[in-house]
């Protein structure tokens, strides 16, 4: 304060409170932390991308399938580290549009950066990050399910060895007389003991929890009468109690127009499955904190400052639509001045 001659004779201060905000950010920080934890720590092999196909951030096990560091990888596209063909990213491109959103999987041809060519099952999903919406993709090795998949359909044969290809459990059932069997992969990922336990069709069945045991008696049944193969994702319960997410699929073998045997494979997905799940839940409390808080939150593009995303709380303070806020910055808003 100044004097009428100019001479200053105090100071004005204004306090804020602003535990709130605070706790605020707090909880965004803690949501933010989860998921990039979740994300790194995954043993699943996950990438974030813009929607123009480059890599924002990958965990280290992509690094690790790929062969690339993370430095190496962001800013990049798969054509451009040569990862897949052009052939294949059309397809996979065309995956994505058709999903208009929803999750969405293809299997492309990975060429490795060693020289090595792996097959992997390349799932997507459109997430929002920031508010800006990205795509979360997870690739999976499948190149041991491949080679399990061709001795099944094309030889129908070594049903036994099937166990040797990590983690995939092969499975037979002889349609006249309803006997199934397994490899003993198969017993591992039912839990159960092979010298005690029996395997039965409709046993097996009802293992599966309650939504999805239709799913599979409808596909069991659709084999055995009209020959028709199957692919599907369900949740069983073990002969233990254990909940587990598994893959499974299966072919026909025809004699004379019949079905004779329904074969297949069975993995288990529960672990990537959590991990989707874990992200998805991540970024769910990320969102919650940040439209529930009673501060005013904004999130800004570094590159230009302008909002990208704002709260109901920052409009009602500032008397914003949420069409004026978004694509401004705070000087263009007039709410700071340089």
């Amino acid at each position: 304060m100044r004097e009428a001659q100019g001479k200053i004779i105090g100071t004005s201060s204004i306090g804020e409170d602003i535990t709130e905000r605070k706790l605020a950010e707090d909880a965004r920080n803690e949501s933010e932390a989860k998921f990039s934890s979740a994300f790194q720590s995954s043993p699943v092999a996950l990438a974030i991308l813009a929607l123009d196909g480059k890599f924002v951030d990958t965990n280290k096990s992509f690094c690790k399938l790929v062969g690339y560091s993370r430095e190496e990888i962001i800013g990049k596209n798969i054509i451009d580290l040569g990862l897949i063909s052009a052939e294949d990213r059309a397809k996979l491109v065309a995956a994505i549009e058709s999903a208009k959103g929803s999750a969405t999987s293809a299997e492309v041809t990975f060429y490795i950066r060693d020289g090595s060519v792996r097959y992997i099952l390349y799932s997507t999903s459109t997430i929002s990050l920031q508010g800006i919406p990205h795509r979360l993709s997870t690739g999976i090795d499948i190149t041991e399910r491949k080679q399990a998949e061709k001795e099944i359909i094309f030889r129908n044969k070594l049903l036994s060895q099937m166990g040797n290809l990590a983690k995939v459990g092969a499975w037979e059932i002889d349609v006249l007389t309803m006997k199934q069997e397994w490899s003993d992969e198969a017993y591992k990922i039912h839990d159960a003991d092979k010298k005690i336990y029996d395997p039965n069709v409709n046993k097996e069945i009802s293992r599966f929890v309650e939504k999805d045991a239709p799913i599979i008696a409808k596909a069991v049944e659709d084999a055995i009468t009209n020959g028709k193969p199957y692919d599907l994702e369900l949740e069983m319960i073990t002969v233990k109690g254990n909940h587990k997410i598994v893959h499974t699929i299966a072919d026909v073998e025809i004699e004379n127009g019949r079905t004779t045997k329904v074969y297949g494979a069975v993995w288990d997905i529960t672990d990537r499955k959590r991990a989707e799940e874990a992200l998805r839940l991540s970024e769910e409390r990320f969102s919650k904190a940040f439209y529930v808080s009673p501060a005013g939150l904004t999130i800004t593009r570094i590159t230009d400052g302008k909002f990208i995303d704002v709260n109901d709380s920052f409009l009602r303070m500032f008397e914003f639509t949420r069409e004026e806020a978004i694509g401004h910055t705070s000087i263009e808003l007039n709410i700071l001045s340089l």
